[in-house]
């Protein structure tokens, strides 16, 4: 692709979706360089009007100064973390997935598309590794045009809340996930940093976002889910990519503020 030393996403996939920002937002950008791509290529098991809800914060003054500041119980949301993130294997892929619902008796996991797209539309099933165990995830939604993507499972497991609260420049993240090391089964990790930009359904941060992150949870100081890890640039440093957790509202989930 044209802008592929630009800008890389940060699943550790076989074949590497490149975005760019040179003149559109990344969503644009996507929905212009798959030509497989439109406004209908969603595929789900949820109808229209009986989609899941997800579990919202109360929303947030944007100003408060405990955004911008590293939580006193730090601790505790890394642990909550680290313990409701999965690594999410598909193929020769794998990326991380965190839970943001549940639905009938399914816990639902959110990922991004590129870490599933070579099951997405054969026999669907991905492996999700936590700590010890292992399980078995079933891809039910997909949206290319979002880089987005929907797994289920049987495994009960508490979802993550999210936070509608706009992201401003100087506040306080940490992204987590499962950096690729060579091996599977490997440990959670969590990266901290602070958003430097907003632009278009987009948040960039300084929090270290690496090859096996993609689809992690990029939380705020009140431990809330605000984007999906995505992507990283190439041609610079502490620049990381997270789609905000509106783009799951469009097609995929019922979203109350």
């Amino acid at each position: 692709m044209k802008h592929e030393t630009i800008i890389k996403t940060v699943g550790v996939v076989t074949g590497v979706v490149a975005l760019s920002l040179l003149s559109h937002s990344i969503l644009s950008y996507l929905s212009e360089e798959n030509d497989t791509v439109t406004d209908d290529t969603t595929d789900s098991l949820f109808e229209v009007d009986d989609r899941p809800k997800v579990l919202s914060a109360e929303k947030l003054d944007v100003g408060s100064e405990s955004l911008y500041e590293q939580p006193s119980n730090l601790s505790d949301i890394i642990s909550f973390g680290r313990k409701h993130v999965f690594e999410t294997v598909c193929a020769y892929s794998s990326g991380s997935s965190w839970p943001i619902s549940t639905y009938l008796d399914k816990t639902l996991l959110v990922t991004n598309y590129h870490v599933i797209q070579d099951c997405a539309f054969s026999n669907r099933k991905v492996t999700l590794l936590l700590e010890d165990r292992s399980s078995e995830g079933v891809v039910s939604y997909v949206d290319e045009l979002n880089d987005l993507a929907v797994i289920e499972t049987a495994s009960k497991i508490e979802p993550f809340r999210v936070s509608f609260s706009n992201a401003e420049v100087g506040h306080w993240v940490m992204a987590l996930g499962y950096p690729s090391i060579g091996t599977q089964n490997s440990k959670s990790s969590v990266n901290m940093g602070r958003v430097s930009n907003t632009v278009d359904g987009v948040i960039f941060t300084d929090a270290a976002i690496n090859p096996g992150n993609s689809g992690g949870p990029l939380l705020n100081s009140s431990g809330d889910v605000i984007g999906i890890n995505s992507a990283g640039y190439t041609d610079a440093e502490n620049i990381a990519i997270a789609l905000t957790v509106e783009n799951l509202c469009v097609r995929i989930f019922l979203c109350s503020e």
